[in-house]
């Protein structure tokens, strides 16, 4: 099969390599599209071995081909979608093997280039407001702050978030186009970051906060910003050290959402799937809608390292995704 992926240092190659080994709980799905995160040029940057290239991409949607012996929940020619494990060969290839209990059926509303914009972007989203936030149908009135409202994860969070009734929510964003996408996922307020993300009026004005951005810039702004008794999320790692004692008067929590954990560590790993498929019954029901998409036509390495690139620059708007043509 046909793979892109990291052999040395952190070049991209184009590689020819035997089908994935199938377990008794994977199965083999054929790649449709594939969709591009920050996580992707992250672990490219790592150390690879040269003898077992590292195949990048951990979203995508495709259709089943195969499945293990003990594989219950799905059938050869399911339409999924899905992320996948870190720790197994990624996406950016033209099939791949994933454990069930991480995939989902596909929203039948959408095509799969649609559907490849959305699992970790959702989940992250998902387990960051309803897990770690805590956000129920007594939040409403309360206010959120979503810092970096426009990208795939800050798009969906508001989305998912403006399911709460009377939830008040306000996101950061810079640029014009992207003040105007947080309003168009459904932002009540769209407040400019970072010039105005420490004004007087906004001290201790929100119960919670998710923050898609660099947790080193915005901690201790943020730790300005909880009300007493709030909740922020991170899903950005620091590189800095910081002082969670500032929090102590507030009596306010700090978590980070990270959503690879259940299948790093082997944890409640059905529940991945589980969001997937609530995620699909929304879509389906046209309560969300996908993120902005750039498509990139043709699964080939020019496009691998352009939506890398695009990454980099950190002013995308939405997601981007690789349709494999």
């Amino acid at each position: 099969m046909k793979a892109i992926a990291v052999k040395t240092g952190d070049q991209l190659e184009e590689l020819d390599l035997p089908l994935p080994e199938l377990f008794e709980l994977d199965l083999l799905i054929e790649v449709k599209a594939i969709g591009l995160n920050p996580v992707d040029t992250k672990v490219r940057k790592q150390q690879h071995s040269p003898a077992q290239p590292k195949i990048l991409g951990w979203d995508a949607s495709g259709i089943v081909k195969a499945i293990g012996k003990k594989v219950s929940r799905f059938s050869i020619g399911d339409e999924v979608y899905y992320s996948g494990d870190i720790h197994r060969q990624g996406c950016n290839a033209e099939y791949q093997v994933v454990d069930e209990r991480l995939v989902a059926l596909k929203p039948s509303l959408l095509s799969f280039t649609e559907a490849a914009a959305l699992p970790l972007t959702s989940l992250t989203a998902y387990e960051g407001l309803y897990n770690h936030l805590a956000l129920n149908s007594q939040s409403s009135h309360e206010f959120l702050l979503v810092i970096g409202g426009a990208g795939g994860v800050g798009s969906m969070v508001i989305q998912l978030a403006r399911l709460i009734p009377s939830l008040k929510i306000v996101a950061s964003a810079s640029r014009p186009s992207s003040q105007k996408a947080c309003i168009e996922s459904g932002a009540d307020e769209v407040i400019d970051h970072p010039l105005k993300i420490s004004n007087p009026q906004l001290i201790s004005r929100f119960n919670y906060i998710f923050c898609t951005q660099s947790t080193d810039i915005y901690f201790y702004p943020m730790t300005n910003l909880i009300a007493p008794f709030g909740k922020i999320v991170c899903i950005v790692e620091s590189t800095l050290p910081f002082n969670l004692e500032v929090l102590k008067n507030k009596s306010a929590s700090f978590a980070w959402e990270f959503m690879f954990t259940r299948s790093l560590y082997q944890i409640e790993m059905e529940k991945q799937g589980e969001i997937l498929s609530k995620v699909a019954h929304l879509v389906d029901r046209r309560s969300i809608r996908v993120p902005p998409i750039q498509i990139l036509t043709g699964f080939n390495i020019e496009n691998v390292i352009q939506g890398h690139q695009l990454l980099e620059t950190g002013k995308t708007i939405g997601k981007i995704v690789i349709e494999m043509g």
